[in-house]
């Protein structure tokens, strides 16, 4: 896999705001890429209710579990 960065990327993301019952991080795991954040671990308070949407795409990927 090339560690080449994508002309399209955008050069800085905007400050996402603090999200109310969830706290999110990543860490560098090593499971997929060497030197990069393969990992997400999210934390959900008690009674925090979440919604997720899953669309049908032609360009195949890996699955989410």
């Amino acid at each position: 896999m090339s560690a080449t960065i994508s002309p399209l990327a955008p050069k800085k993301y905007p400050k996402m705001p603090d999200i109310e019952g969830v706290r999110i991080a990543t860490a560098e795991a090593g499971i997929k890429y060497r030197n990069r954040t393969d990992l997400l671990t999210m934390v959900f308070d008690a009674g925090t209710t979440v919604a997720g949407v899953f669309t049908k795409s032609k360009c195949p990927s890996a699955p989410v579990d």
